[in-house]
C-alpha cells in the first residue's frame, strides 16, 4: 500500500517529467501537440485522484445530479411498468 506521499510524489514526477518533455519542443512543435499535452496533463490528476481514493486516502465524490435523476426517472418508469401489469 503506497502512501499518500509517495502517490503524490509520483503523480508530481509525472508532471514535471510531462512538462519537461511538452516545453522542450520547438514552439510551432508545441502548438500541434497542445491538446495531447492538455490531456495527458489532466490524466495525471485524475488517475491521482482515483489512486487517493482505491488507498483510502478520499473519499469518492457524491454521484452528480444528473445521475441521480436518471436513476430515479428509471425506477419510476420499472414502478409504473409493474404496476400496469
Amino acid at each position: 500500500m503506497a502512501t499518500e506521499q509517495e502517490l503524490t510524489d509520483k503523480a508530481r514526477l509525472d508532471h514535471d517529467t510531462l512538462s519537461a518533455a511538452y516545453y522542450s519542443q520547438s514552439l510551432s512543435d508545441r502548438e500541434q501537440n497542445k491538446a495531447d499535452f492538455d490531456l495527458q496533463h489532466q490524466q495525471i490528476f485524475i488517475d491521482l485522484e482515483a489512486a487517493l481514493i482505491a488507498e483510502g486516502y478520499r473519499v469518492p465524490p457524491p454521484p452528480s445530479i444528473e445521475y441521480r435523476l436518471t436513476a430515479l426517472e428509471e425506477e419510476v418508469t420499472k414502478l409504473k411498468k409493474d404496476k400496469s401489469t
